[in-house]
């Protein structure tokens, strides 16, 4: 793998004709030798390969605070590191792990002698916040003599402006005073990973160990590197086996390994450590805790850290009910948030909280946030909510944020008050990491007292007795299989039967843990009846075949292990990291299952011709310009709806077929901003978002 990926590298420079011309005929090797390496040299040099540093900077001269226990700890245990290793730190929402996770980076590359790193995020959003944190808070203060390359890695990193504010042309680079720098040749499809630091999602590393073209290009870039994985409990059980196999390649490719999580299953842990060919040693430590493995074996640090407390209440499951409680919460002031499981129910709450909020004479503002806006706008919302809400704004809020699942991982947004749907108990803490997420008196001052001052859990559909509830209601079901979902319900109902508040760390701890009784397979706490007996004991059946699919599906999908990999060398199954629609599902190398999607560009139909959002005229005859896709990109959208993904997969714009943006991207056609597919009518809202409506 070594090897191949080191050819590749070479062959993409050597054969460039920029750097090595057709205009050398001798018979003097030496001297042909010697003109080539000067060659090799000057590009290396221009494309920003660099020579890597070592910096010995203080964790709080870089951060500007003082390393807290979590941190203190991840520094002892890699003072005497002189080989790679994994590290697994657990640890709750907001208590510094990701500060920690690059420390440990800066560490490992001085004293492994690694290349960089690479932050892996569960979605483009999140990566997104990542790659202005990193560069800005981290790699811009390390005092480098040549400012390092970063890369924004996934596939809208172009249209992020950060990032293309960054990026520098071959040569540019000495007209420039930036401290941090995106090189142009790392940019390009399938070199993003060979640049020493990136930023992207976790989708970039696992293509590297399906068997896609040039894997092994993105396998030996992630060679020698610290890779850094967040939220390795948001995946499912698909994507978590694909992240085992790529743990035991990178171990063979001498890279070291981070993982973080905050609700990590302790069936997780043991998979994870062991795809390290290590497990969980004897004197193991309760949560939280660092994990480290190397050697075979690993070695357990339990952590102080603060103890939170969350009163849990129910709230209405009816949208006109939990609109009402919703604008009640407000009258308090401060942020209210609202985390919900779909899309069409975040845009009806959304109305309903507007129609309310139109009979007040001072309103708090309302900001709806989902990954069904065209992407331009989806990100000056993004852009708002980090702004306004983060842990930099220290004003007194007034605001009520509806949002989807965009909202509930690595996002630093912290609420007053926080209500949620009903979902599977690591993801409602997750959840619940936004609520009173920046508590620290020296370093966050909640300005709100009353009715917010302590932090209370609102759970929609928490209220109902078994008899009630209704999963299909508003498609929870579709979202989350059906057994977490009732045994998330039952020990939550148990608690508020109880009157017992949620209390981290020690509701993840040993025996008490939640995320323990929620995922194993023990009796529950609590008597609901012989219906809810009858009808969980059915859903853990399917449970059990869909995950024994899933891992199946995986392992058969991934390289096999690497002390195993000759027994079955994979060119004869080559898949196809592509995004083009038209490609069958079985052809396609795929990282998370799920409903197909779509990218989709919405024009205008005005008077027999077509306009971008912005009011541009857009002709689908002539091929565009560079600078003209990413426009119409910055306008996309992507669409899961089955319907949508039918009627558009096979309906190709022939213009755009050579245009590195735009050759998988589709056109929905908008007469008075909708169309319609079948029975479902498709309409652009500007406050909503893309709304289904079905006829």
């Amino acid at each position: 793998m070594r090897l191949a990926g080191l050819v590749s590298f070479a062959d993409w420079i050597g054969s460039n004709i920029r750097w090595f011309k057709f205009e050398r005929q001798t018979t003097d090797l030496a001297a042909f030798y010697g003109e080539a390496l000067d060659c090799a040299r000057q590009a290396l040099e221009d494309i920003g390969w660099p020579q890597m540093e070592k910096c010995t900077i203080g964790f709080q001269d870089l951060f500007g605070f003082p390393p807290r226990p979590l941190q203190g700890h991840t520094q002892k245990l890699l003072s005497n590191q002189s080989q790679p290793t994994l590290l697994l730190i657990e640890d709750q929402m907001g208590s510094g792990k990701t500060e920690a996770a690059l420390y440990a980076s800066l560490m490992l590359q001085n004293q492994v002698g690694h290349r960089g790193f690479y932050v892996a995020l569960p979605t483009q959003a999140t990566g997104n916040a990542m790659f202005e944190r990193v560069g800005k808070k981290y790699l811009s203060k390390l005092g480098y003599t040549r400012p390092p390359d970063l890369q924004l890695i996934h596939g809208a990193a172009l249209l992020d402006k950060r990032f293309e504010e960054m990026r520098l042309q071959i040569g540019e680079e000495a007209q420039h005073e930036q401290s941090v720098v995106a090189h142009e040749w790392f940019s390009h499809r399938k070199h993003g990973l060979l640049s020493p630091h990136a930023v992207g999602t976790v989708d970039q590393t696992l293509l590297s160990i399906l068997n896609v073209g040039h894997h092994f290009v993105r396998l030996w870039g992630l060679g020698n590197r610290v890779v850094i994985l967040d939220e390795v409990h948001a995946y499912e059980l698909y994507t978590s086996t694909l992240i085992e196999r790529l743990l035991a390649w990178l171990k063979a490719m001498n890279s070291s390994v981070i993982l973080l999580s905050a609700t990590l299953p302790e069936q997780v842990r043991h998979r994870l450590l062991k795809a390290w060919d290590s497990e969980i040693p004897q004197e193991d430590a309760p949560y939280p805790r660092i994990t480290k493995a190397d050697k075979g074996k690993a070695v357990v640090v339990g952590l102080e850290t603060r103890a939170l407390k969350y009163s849990i209440q129910p709230a209405p499951l009816e949208v006109e009910g939990l609109a009402k409680k919703l604008v009640e919460l407000s009258q308090g002031g401060g942020a209210i948030g609202c985390i919900v499981n779909t899309v069409s129910r975040a845009q009806a709450l959304y109305k309903a909280v507007q129609a309310r909020l139109s009979e007040q004479s001072e309103k708090p503002t309302l900001k709806l946030f989902h990954a069904r806006f065209p992407a331009h706008q989806r990100k000056e919302i993004e852009d708002w909510v980090i702004d306004h809400l983060g842990k930099d704004n220290k004003a007194l809020r007034r605001s009520i944020v509806i949002a989807t699942q965009t909202l509930e991982q690595s996002i630093d947004a912290d609420f007053d008050v926080l209500v949620s749907d009903l979902c599977p108990i690591d993801l409602l803490l997750q959840r619940a990491g936004r609520l009173h997420r920046h508590n620290d008196p020296k370093a966050f001052e909640r300005t709100l007292r009353g009715s917010h001052a302590k932090p209370i859990l609102y759970v929609s559909g928490l209220a109902e007795d078994y008899s009630s509830l209704d999963l299909t209601l508003y498609y929870w079901h579709m979202v989350y299989d059906r057994a977490t979902l009732l045994r998330t319900w039952a020990v939550l109902r148990h608690r508020l039967n109880t009157g017992a508040m949620l209390s981290l760390p020690h509701d993840l701890q040993g025996e008490h843990s939640l995320i323990e009784k929620v995922y194993g397979k023990g009796k529950l706490e609590g008597s609901f009846g012989p219906d809810f007996e009858q009808d969980l004991s059915a859903a853990m059946e399917k449970l059990e075949e869909d995950r024994k699919k899933e891992r199946r599906l995986a392992k058969d999908s991934a390289l096999i292990r690497p002390e195993r990999f000759f027994e079955h060398v994979p060119d004869d199954d080559r898949k196809i990291d592509d995004e083009n629609p038209q490609l069958n599902k079985n052809f396609r190398a795929v990282t998370r299952l799920g409903e197909p999607s779509v990218t989709v560009v919405l024009l205008e139909r005005r008077e027999g011709k077509l306009y971008s959002l912005q009011g541009v005229r857009v002709s689908l005859e002539e091929e565009p310009t560079f600078a003209h896709a990413k426009e119409l990109l910055r306008t996309a959208v992507v669409l899961s709806n089955r319907e949508i993904f039918d009627y558009l997969a096979d309906k190709p714009i022939v213009s755009w077929k050579e245009s590195a943006l735009l050759r998988h991207v589709r056109v929905l056609e908008l007469e008075d901003k909708r169309c319609v597919i079948g029975q479902l009518e498709v309409r652009l809202d500007d406050e909503l978002g893309v709304v289904y409506e079905r006829r």
